[in-house]
């Protein structure tokens, strides 16, 4: 074959097939092991809140105002350090809690029909991981006014309770999610951001961090907080939340633009006049100064107590009334129940001997009747379990607490302030 035979040969044949790329696991798979990793840490010990979420959460606080702002906090928990890098804002009320709802019950909890709070969260979530941004729940967030009594509220224990069973079902099946909501681990987990407003606006912005502790999410799932409850579990309103310590860092492209922000730019063209014109224009403000009155600033001099020390002293009052029209209602229900739990006993023992005495006369005892003694004690064991729950008067007390402390505050502010006008230091 001579050498143009092979030439035109070797043009004929097909090049080569490019090398197929290396595989690569597929979103699934990395999606369930970054679950897998943030469900299998346990509670977090610390929280770095992104600049830019806490900027929405402090607009959102303002913009609620007077109401309580809600929200759901996003981001993702990395071996009991929670990076929290998103969130967005809930409807007013969407976690408000009454006595009479369906969806507290414990046959709603295991349900699998979703609460309209959740159904919105899921919608918004789905949203959000349509367009690749975070979507992993984390806690939620409240707005307080004047303390951090907030947090004390059974709206805040919905919120953590919805947040937490999203959590637990996020990635699991379906088969497997009545029994991740039965752990409440989730809910252990699920932090919350408390911000005082009234701090906010007196230029001192502060948020604090909350998780629920274990032995509350213990006696939560048991639904036990009689006295007894409360008592078996160490329980006081100083042991339902733990403060983690809060940090805020910004991403690096916010650096970056905020760097360039703040570099110095060099002088450019003006039409300004020159420094001279401008040097003869002030001599001759300073020779001829002119007559307009300065207004005094003697509102600076005033020692009337702020607006903050009054209104903290009225929330004070309004949730000591609180506090003690439900304390009323609590001991209510328990003459109640001991007035009937006392007639049971009573009832029980008279049978009891009366069927003795019958025994000793040789006679049958009693035959059974709708009150005999099985039924009695039956009655007497479900009215020792029926005892009133000290829930909602605790967080009162928490919350009672909280703003007691703040009018503390004030009032030590205030105190100092008039004492120094009198040494005549002011």
């Amino acid at each position: 074959m001579s050498t143009a035979t092979r030439t035109a040969a070797a043009a004929a044949q097909p090049p080569p097939a490019p090398a197929a790329p290396a595989a690569k696991p597929a979103s699934s798979e990395l999606d369930a092991a970054a679950l897998s990793f943030s469900l299998s840490s346990g509670p977090p010990s610390s929280i770095r809140l992104d600049g830019l979420a806490f900027t929405k959460l402090v607009k959102h606080s303002r913009d609620a105002h007077p109401h309580n702002a809600t929200g759901l906090l996003l981001g993702l928990d990395l071996d009991g350090a929670l990076e929290v890098t998103n969130l967005f804002g809930l409807p007013r009320n969407a976690l408000r809690t009454d006595d009479h709802d369906d969806s507290r019950t414990p046959a709603a909890a295991t349900s699998q029909t979703p609460s309209p709070v959740t159904k919105h969260i899921q919608d918004a979530l789905g949203l959000l991981a349509s367009v690749n941004a975070d979507a992993n729940p984390v806690g939620i967030y409240v707005s307080s006014f004047l303390g951090f009594g907030a947090a004390f509220t059974a709206q805040v224990l919905e919120g953590l309770k919805v947040v937490g069973n999203l959590m637990d079902n996020e990635g699991s099946s379906p088969a497997s999610r009545s029994k991740n909501t039965a752990s409440g681990d989730g809910m252990e987990k699920a932090v919350v951001l408390v911000h005082d407003l009234a701090q906010s606006a007196q230029g001192n912005t502060v948020v604090k961090a909350y998780r629920l502790s274990s032995d509350f999410v213990a006696a939560y799932k048991a639904n036990d907080f009689s006295a007894k409850g409360l008592i078996d579990h160490r329980l006081t309103f100083a042991h339902f939340f733990h403060e983690l310590p809060l940090s805020l860092h910004n991403t690096a492209l916010l650096d970056a633009f905020i760097s360039t922000l703040a570099t110095p730019q060099a002088p450019q063209a003006s039409i300004l006049p020159s420094s001279s014109s401008l040097s003869s224009s002030s001599s001759s403000l300073l020779s001829q100064p002119p007559r307009a009155a300065i207004e005094s600033t003697y509102s600076n001099l005033t020692l009337a107590h702020t607006p903050v020390l009054s209104s903290a002293l009225e929330q004070t009052l309004e949730h000591v009334d609180d506090y003690l029209s439900e304390a009323g209602n609590i001991g209510f229900q328990s003459r109640q129940l001991a007035r009937e739990r006392t007639r049971l006993e009573a009832s029980i023992a008279r049978r009891k001997a009366d069927n003795a005495s019958r025994a000793a006369q040789g006679l049958a005892p009693l035959p059974v009747a709708a009150g005999s003694v099985a039924e009695d004690e039956k009655r007497l064991e479900k009215l020792q379990k029926s005892e009133p729950s000290r829930l909602e008067t605790t967080l009162m007390l928490g919350a009672l607490d909280a703003k007691a402390r703040r009018t503390a505050e004030e009032s030590a502010a205030a105190a100092v302030r008039l004492e120094g006008a009198k040494a005549g230091t002011v």
